[in-house]
């Protein structure tokens, strides 16, 4: 499987037109109130480097490195309930007009690894997922945006280890519609 995405990310480049993108998305986000007493927190983190496919540098295909938290604590919950992953695959990133200000984005994930905790319990979890985007970014200078876009993320665990080693393979999802802010660099 490896060895598949590494020959697809290397033929994919080949005919590249000399143009590089590199970009950032982010949100964090914390709620909490004091009648329930529950805090709830998530981060999200991406950056896709990428070769455009098109003489206009208007698409670019390339690899997508993703870390994803999320937390929860209750009084009706003791111990804090968590998520914490890595996501690596290959993006399409598509511009959909020549300023380079309106952009959506697919990305395949089948590389996510990370630690779950339910209640106080820690697991290893193991899966794959799918995130896209569509965005609007405004250009600062020739080679720098800064935008905002909205996206969709899923990420399916298919593979459990328990602090005991003992393996499960659930049918588990989580899924989330974020608002995230993002910062492109464009090169030739």
């Amino acid at each position: 499987m490896k060895q598949l995405l590494l020959i697809f990310l290397s033929l994919s480049l080949a005919p590249c037109y000399g143009a590089w993108t590199i970009h950032f998305s982010n949100n964090f986000s914390t709620e909490g109130d004091d009648v329930d007493n529950f805090d709830y927190g998530k981060m999200d983190n991406a950056v896709f480097i990428g070769a455009s496919l098109t003489d206009g540098g208007k698409l670019y295909v390339g690899w997508t490195y993703m870390m994803l938290s999320r937390n929860y604590k209750s009084d009706a919950v003791t111990n804090k309930d968590e998520i914490s992953t890595t996501q690596m695959g290959p993006k399409f990133l598509w511009y959909l007009n020549d300023g380079k200000n309106i952009f959506l984005s697919a990305n395949w994930l089948p590389f996510a690894k990370g630690e779950r905790k339910r209640g106080g319990n820690s697991e290893d979890i193991d899966g794959s997922g799918l995130h896209f985007a569509l965005g609007y970014q405004m250009k600062i200078n020739r080679k720098f945006y800064v935008g905002a876009s909205f996206n969709y993320h899923s990420l399916s665990v298919s593979e459990v280890v328990d602090s005991g080693n003992n393996l499960t393979e659930p049918s588990q999802s989580y899924t989330s519609m974020i608002p995230m802010i993002d910062l492109s660099f464009h090169f030739k």
